[in-house]
């Protein structure tokens, strides 16, 4: 299985592919207000030393998409990130979180590898399914590729068996939707990604049952991205002991990831998740 972004290509089977993120944007101020590009680098490059082979950049929540700036401001310092990463002369691709279309074509004529399409990004069955194919024309116009992204989690899914096998069944349509319409829409299969993505996942017991059916997710015949979302601590909770918690939890579903065939990770923090990921890589070898 060959997975194609721009001039960047990856054959699989190979070790799994771990993923940095980054959010421009200043935690606990405005979303416009973001840091300065040197030190959006500089973070970048620490998420790459920590074991990250890809870097994604967003602008406030866009993975939700709460708490993103308009798309002038969004364009302006998405825009000045790439190109200040390109100037620098480094290779580990770029990929982009952006709930504005006109952000992501201009972040593509910049170079960026790879686009992950909103979550809620419109499927066969809405009132205006075009447009849940519009990020896939612009990455089969580039040769970028292009993240299907699906979340279950919070409403999605309880603690019982049967919640969750109906929460991956939904998945399931969904995303076969999205790759119908983005392969409908000129992109080449090999720029395809499945994302599925773990969000607000409350009990360790919810994760488990998602994790025991990734395999599933295999049919597609494509890379499967498992993201598990950041979570501020509880209030009143120690952060440091909610933070190893949190870590070491993640580090299990990674390691259950790796076992179910998952092709990329994206996990926080990005050398727990590395580690692990190694680790069980080394040990299946």
């Amino acid at each position: 299985m060959i997975l194609r972004a721009r001039q960047h290509w990856f054959e699989f089977p190979r070790a799994p592919i771990v993923l940095g993120s980054l959010n421009l944007c200043t935690p606990g101020t405005p979303a416009g207000q973001a840091k300065l590009t040197p030190v959006q680098i500089s973070e970048a490059r620490a998420l790459v030393e920590d074991g990250a082979q890809i870097i994604v950049i967003s602008m406030g929540d866009a993975e939700r998409e709460t708490d993103v700036p308009e798309e002038k401001d969004a364009a302006e310092r998405l825009g000045a990130f790439v190109r200040a990463w390109s100037e620098a002369g480094y290779s580990e691709p770029l990929a982009v979180h952006t709930p504005h279309p006109l952000v992501a074509r201009a972040m593509l004529e910049l170079g960026v590898d790879i686009l992950f399409e909103p979550v809620r990004a419109p499927v066969a069955g809405d009132a205006d399914p075009s447009r849940g194919s519009a990020y896939a024309r612009l990455c089969a116009e580039s040769g970028a590729a292009l993240v299907l992204d699906y979340a279950v989690g919070g409403d999605s899914l309880a603690s019982a068996a049967g919640a969750c096998a109906g929460a991956i069944e939904t998945a399931e349509r969904l995303l076969e939707e999205k790759l119908r319409a983005s392969l409908a829409a000129g992109l080449s299969e090999e720029a395809v990604i499945i994302g599925l993505r773990l969000e607000r996942i409350v009990h360790g017991g919810d994760a488990l049952l998602v994790c025991a059916q990734l395999h599933r997710f295999h049919k597609f015949g494509r890379p499967l991205l498992l993201t598990e979302t950041k979570e501020p601590s509880g209030e009143g909770s120690d952060f440091e002991e909610v933070s190893e918690r949190r870590a070491a939890g993640m580090v299990s579903r990674m390691v259950r990831g790796v076992l179910a065939g998952v092709h990329l990770f994206n996990g926080h923090p990005v050398a727990a998740a590395a580690l692990a990921v190694r680790t069980v890589s080394a040990v299946l070898a």
